[in-house]
């Protein structure tokens, strides 16, 4: 199946410079290495959280610009994720899964996310659908 992605009407973060801080939750280790590097060599800072509990507490330890999320995880669904965040701080999600119907993409934007990439995807996808978000020195 194509790479599709479902985006809400909710437009961009007001960064404007600066590096932005993403968290990226993915549970494969090599997936989630070369997203950091890959993300870290266009001017974006990428902390890794493998699970949700680990996502939760990077999340109340500081405040991050964006979450990439997987939704698989080994403990649990990363829908809900981005709302228990919000309940912190304002912030989107963009949603990196291998999970393609429709009722994939339908559940990640009611559970609040701006975008729903399918795997596997490319390199400059990720990065196009960052840029749609949030505004960094390297956009």
């Amino acid at each position: 199946m194509e790479n599709q992605s479902a985006e809400s009407a909710k437009g961009s973060s007001a960064r404007v410079s600066g590096e932005a801080t993403i968290l990226l939750v993915e549970d494969h280790p090599e997936t989630a290495y070369v997203m950091q590097r890959l993300l870290g060599m266009n001017g974006l800072h990428v902390h890794i959280a493998r699970s949700v509990q680990e996502a939760l507490a990077q999340a109340e330890l500081r405040r991050f610009d964006l979450i990439l999320c997987d939704i698989g995880l080994p403990d649990g669904d990363g829908s809900a994720i981005l709302n228990e965040i919000r309940k912190h701080y304002p912030i989107e999600g963009i949603v990196l899964s291998a999970h393609a119907f429709p009722a994939d993409i339908e559940r990640s934007r009611a559970a609040g996310y701006i975008e729903h990439l399918i795997k596997p995807i490319t390199p400059e996808r990720v990065l196009a659908a960052i840029r749609r978000h949030v505004r960094f020195d390297n956009a």
